[in-house]
């Protein structure tokens, strides 16, 4: 195993009414919200 200092990247996602991405990988945060369609018939 590496130290915590080695590491290179980390991040986390959620699930719910809308998927959310939040990711890191040593220069800011970046973070992706994915919302769901529904389809509908008429």
């Amino acid at each position: 195993m590496q130290p915590g200092t080695e590491q290179v990247a980390a991040g986390y996602v959620t699930y719910g009414s809308s998927t959310i991405l939040v990711l890191t990988i040593g220069d800011g945060v970046d973070g992706f919200t994915s919302t769901a369609r529904s389809a509908s018939s008429s």
